[in-house]
């Protein structure tokens, strides 16, 4: 489970959340709806440990991870996120971004697991290729083979299907959707598509201004 108690987060004078208390239940799938600004990423870094919050408290797993006083590391929370950017690593090829995650894998799971999300994602061609050798729509896939590469237990996705084509970004969807449901992960899916949204499926998280107003 992830437990969000009044968590509130200022950037300087800016309020960018303000006194989310949210229960999450393991293996639930969350789709987080709302207009630009009110707060969608802020909400997906606080609980990957990316941010501390200004007030409150965030639990994972029973086990407190943030306070104002503090955060555990964000490799310890059993989470793969995808950003709105694609955010790799520039000097570093596909295969090097993908590897860099998996530090939790056996050697020979690890061999194996990389095979297969070349595959799953369509970047077998693509594996020696360096960042800005890659279109926006690989380097989403690419984003998203290296949050899925260390089998995480919640998965944060905000956006995660910009810049694919409709082919590419259904074929996406499903692989996601699919691991959620063979790893019963945790899913909080970020999108302001509609069409997605219902696809995705699970529970409605709409905020605004930084305050949950559908939960």
């Amino acid at each position: 489970m992830i437990t969000l108690h009044q968590v509130t987060k200022h950037y300087g004078s800016v309020m960018s959340l303000d006194d989310v208390s949210l229960e999450i239940s393991a293996g639930e799938i969350v789709v987080i709806q709302g207009p630009s600004g009110s707060g969608k990423t802020t909400l997906l870094r606080l609980i990957a440990g990316l941010e501390t919050p200004t007030r409150g408290q965030i639990s994972i797993a029973g086990e407190q991870v943030s306070t104002p006083s503090g955060v555990t590391p964000a490799h310890t929370r059993g989470i793969g996120l995808v950003f709105q950017r694609s955010a790799l690593w520039p000097h570093m090829t596909v295969v090097q971004n993908i590897r860099f995650a998996m530090h939790e894998l056996s050697i020979p799971h690890t061999a194996d697991r990389l095979e297969q999300l070349l595959e799953d994602m369509m970047l077998k061609k693509l594996a020696n290729r360096y960042p800005n050798q890659l279109s926006g729509g690989e380097a989403r896939r690419v984003a998203l083979a290296r949050a899925l590469s260390n089998n995480p237990h919640r998965l944060l996705l905000d956006e995660p299907l910009t810049s694919l084509d409709p082919e590419q970004a259904a074929r996406m969807l499903d692989l996601i959707l699919n691991y959620a449901d063979i790893q019963q992960a945790t899913l909080l899916y970020v999108t302001h598509i509609s069409d997605e949204a219902n696809q995705v499926g699970g529970r409605l998280i709409r905020l605004q201004t930084g305050r949950v107003v559908e939960a």
